[in-house]
């Protein structure tokens, strides 16, 4: 290890809201928890938000105009179907053409399974890995949904091998609790820099595993890198 840092710097972030037709009824609490998520974090991150339901779009491009998001997160009216991947890999693509930090973050918020991507999960998991970004979630799953099950279990494997995490309030009342405690999570970064046994920029992807010893500690890293020159990197 060549250093241990805490930092508590600006991401350029994605802001994702399921605007299927089941958010109907959630919508207005969806909507305040998202303006609590952006209040609570960094005032020099860069956020775009992404409404989607069978299809996506990107209703509000990077800024830092607290106006523009809030009248973006506001715009939506719920319809449709849920094109959960689709939307992870345009948000994606985006960050990579436009993103000024070097960080980069998704938050999804959605309440059910993917039923109209054409995109696959191969595809999202490696659109991720190669843009070293960072995907949170927070699934309002229903109790008893068959479906929930399998929306459950894709956003676990996609947060998780991005460094990211998936939470899951059990009542609609607990969203603002769960979003404020993710605007706390990324915005206290620890970085770690090392030196690889094998530096070879071969272009391979280079498994990782950070441990940390102690009690009540964890740690939450993306599952690897790809071994690329420093100049050959895309931003």
């Amino acid at each position: 290890i060549s250093f241990f840092r805490r930092d508590d710097i600006p991401v350029s972030l994605g802001l994702l809201i399921d605007n299927s037709a089941s958010m109907g009824p959630l919508r207005a609490k969806v909507e305040a928890a998202a303006l609590a998520f952006l209040r609570a974090s960094n005032p020099l991150d860069e956020v775009f938000i992404v409404n989607f339901a069978a299809k996506a779009r990107i209703d509000v491009p990077l800024t830092s105009d607290m106006q523009a998001l809030e009248a973006g997160i506001a715009r939506a009216d719920s319809i449709g179907g849920t094109g959960l991947r689709d939307a992870v890999v345009l948000a994606d693509q985006y960050l990579r053409q436009h993103a000024a930090r070097d960080r980069r973050v998704l938050l999804v918020i959605t309440d059910g399974h993917d039923n109209a991507s054409s995109s696959s999960m191969e595809q999202l998991r490696r659109t991720s890995w190669e843009n070293e970004t960072a995907v949170f979630a927070v699934g309002l799953f229903k109790a008893g949904d068959p479906a929930a099950g399998r929306g459950r279990r894709e956003l676990e494997e996609l947060t998780e091998s991005t460094g990211g995490a998936l939470s899951c309030p059990t009542t609609l009342e607990q969203i603002d609790a769960v979003v404020l405690n993710l605007a706390r999570v990324i915005r206290t970064h620890y970085t770690i820099g090392y030196t690889p046994l094998d530096p070879t920029p071969d272009g391979r992807y280079r498994a990782i595993r950070v441990k940390a010893r102690g009690a009540g500690l964890s740690v939450r890293t993306r599952a690897g890198y790809w071994a690329v020159r420093a100049s050959s990197r895309q931003r």
